[in-house]
């Protein structure tokens, strides 16, 4: 049986045209949410929104073109939900992106813009989203960071230090927001295997050495994030704001790589 946990509920998600966001916004619609995704590729969100229609099961999804860092994108975002529903009960800020080259070859250019998108987004959205909130008695605000915002990984300077923000950023909205019945957490997914990631998991060479670093030994499924989420929306995670939940497959647990402790052993 279908879960209706979000029944009456509004939910704004940005990044919401595909990968996790687009899985995000389906969970919480399956489960009777009234869900506005937000993008900035235009196609891509008309497509989905399309898609979402054509559900037998009559998703209740509109849709939203604009950047998450130009604060009246943002703005015309939260007044379409607002008009759209009456209120928001949920955000699920999840839209970042990532630039893979070294640190001493980052252009200003680039940095500036992951940063936007990455931070400053969330920066604008949550703030703009708690106000409406805060009059109508609390919310969840929740971010998607990473777990590169835990550890560092090569190459990825600026996404790192985006998504270490992002958690620092979550944690001082929980203290702040807590007297005012708004909780805020984050999730840190792993590797999942996305539009963005997916052509590196059937095609590149280097994909069986990585998968030896995830001891659950495959790669994360959009779903899975998603149901993070909608847990961390609901009455059962009412007790926890300021945390972040890390989905990953074990491998921020990892000390060595999976199967050489065991060879170690045999070696004894």
């Amino acid at each position: 049986m279908t879960m209706r946990r979000f029944e009456n509920k509004s939910i704004l998600v940005t990044g919401g045209s595909s990968g996790i966001g687009k899985a995000t916004a389906e969970r919480f619609a399956r489960e009777g949410g009234r869900v506005l995704i937000f993008a900035d590729r235009a196609e891509e969100l008309r497509q989905t929104a399309e898609g979402f229609a054509r559900e037998a099961q009559g998703l209740e999804v509109i849709a939203c073109h604009g950047d998450v860092s130009i604060a009246a994108d943002v703005d015309r975002a939260v007044q379409q939900a607002l008009q759209a529903f009456g209120t928001i009960d949920v955000l699920v800020s999840n839209a970042g992106f990532a630039y893979y080259e070294p640190f001493l070859d980052i252009s200003e250019a680039h940095w500036d813009r992951l940063m936007a998108v990455n931070l400053k987004g969330m920066f604008l959205f949550s703030q703009r989203v708690a106000r409406e909130m805060i009059p109508r008695g609390g919310g969840v605000i929740l971010f998607t960071a990473s777990v590169n915002g835990l550890n560092a990984e090569t190459g990825l300077a600026s996404y790192n230090a985006s998504k270490a923000g992002i958690l620092l950023l979550m944690k001082t909205l929980a203290l702040e927001l807590a007297p005012r019945r708004i909780r805020v957490n984050a999730v840190c997914p792993g590797f999942i295997d996305t539009p963005i990631t997916h052509d590196f998991i059937v095609n590149d060479p280097h994909w069986p050495a990585y998968l030896r670093s995830i001891p659950w030994g495959r790669a994360g499924k959009p779903e899975e994030v998603a149901a993070a989420f909608a847990f961390l929306a609901s009455d059962d995670a009412e007790y926890i704001t300021g945390e972040s939940l890390v989905i990953d497959g074990g491998q921020m647990a990892v000390l060595t790589e999976p199967g050489l402790q065991d060879e170690r052993e045999v070696k004894r």
